[in-house]
């Protein structure tokens, strides 16, 4: 793992990602979800192109339609898949920082059980770097 990676440099691209899950993605959702309501709404106006002398042939009102259908279906979908990667998002970030925070307790529990270890042989908590003085 490259330096930048690595403690408390690491909690702001988590906290990027947690933006993207609660802020950004519903909010790309939601766009997708206007198109896709916009669509829909223009479907009370499908009898409007049925005038021959207007729009020339019906095959028109037929490709019009065909498109818009296309469009709702696409946009409704996109967005769809947004919000669930959103809360899929958000559900690992969360599930993460849990892991780690649990990952983390259990460290300092085995430390503190460690160092509190007060038996003879367990004495390189307490005595420090032994410079030594070698025979010459």
């Amino acid at each position: 793992m490259v330096d930048e990676m690595q403690g408390a440099v690491f909690g702001g691209p988590l906290e990027r990602l947690r933006q993207a899950a609660r802020v950004d993605l519903p909010r790309l959702a939601d766009e997708y979800a206007q198109i896709r309501n916009a669509c829909e709404s223009t479907s009370g106006y499908d009898d409007k192109l049925d005038r021959p002398a207007y729009f020339g042939s019906p095959a028109l009102k037929g490709a019009w339609v065909q498109l818009r259908d296309v469009v709702w279906a696409a946009t409704g979908e996109t967005g769809e898949n947004l919000w669930e990667l959103s809360q899929g998002l958000d559900a690992a970030l969360n599930r993460f920082v849990h892991e780690d925070t649990v990952a983390g307790a259990e460290m300092l529990r085995v430390r503190d059980r460690m160092q509190g270890d007060t038996s003879p042989a367990n004495d390189e908590w307490t005595v420090g770097y032994d410079g030594g003085s070698y025979p010459r």
